[in-house]
């Protein structure tokens, strides 16, 4: 397996749909293994009540345009974030229409997810994190981040996306870090 990312870039010209596959194929395909019964969890970017013309919520038809593609696999596509503490997922699911939308896929707001820890193994500082139940859960995570910027850097990317895999309930977090160990 390289470790080289492959990237391919496309102009849209027709439909999201045409330019996603277009770009799927430019690198030969998706580059894992998805088949009948694979668990696909795509963690879009939805942290507040915006929609993807202001720059900060991932593209509901690029959403599902990847979520068909992957359906078209035969796998169980799963759509979920978990937008923090601050914004309520299901008020932006609400705002955004995203269970009408997307009504051909399962949507789960990752903040009321069972939280369950992990320990990373080699950490110096961070040794274990609460994950979603739903993320670990699926064979395979697709994160369709937005090119922003933060006031803590310059360009966010896929990491800072992922954010949304870890619910920050504060009570519930809160109770749940000291009555686990979680630190």
């Amino acid at each position: 397996m390289s470790t080289r990312a492959i990237v391919s870039i496309v102009k849209v010209e027709n439909s999201i749909y045409d330019g996603v596959r277009k770009a799927i194929d430019l690198i030969d395909g998706i580059p894992f293994h998805i088949h009948e019964g694979t668990k696909v969890l795509i963690k879009p970017n939805l942290m507040r009540a915006e929609t993807s013309t202001v720059g900060t919520t991932t593209n509901i038809e690029l959403i599902r345009s990847v979520g068909t593609i992957v359906l078209e696999k035969g796998a169980q596509v799963i759509i979920g974030e978990a937008s923090g503490n601050q914004y309520d997922t299901e008020d932006i699911y609400s705002f955004l229409h995203l269970r009408e939308y997307l009504k051909d896929f399962e949507i789960r707001d990752l903040d009321r997810d069972p939280i369950i820890p992990v320990e990373i193994k080699g950490a110096r500082a961070l040794k274990k994190v609460g994950i979603a139940e739903s993320v670990l859960k699926a064979d395979i995570l697709i994160s369709l981040p937005v090119m922003k910027t933060h006031n803590s850097t310059l360009f966010t990317g896929g990491m800072k996306n992922l954010m949304g895999i870890l619910p920050q309930r504060e009570i519930e977090h809160a109770s749940f870090r000291y009555s686990s160990g979680f630190s």
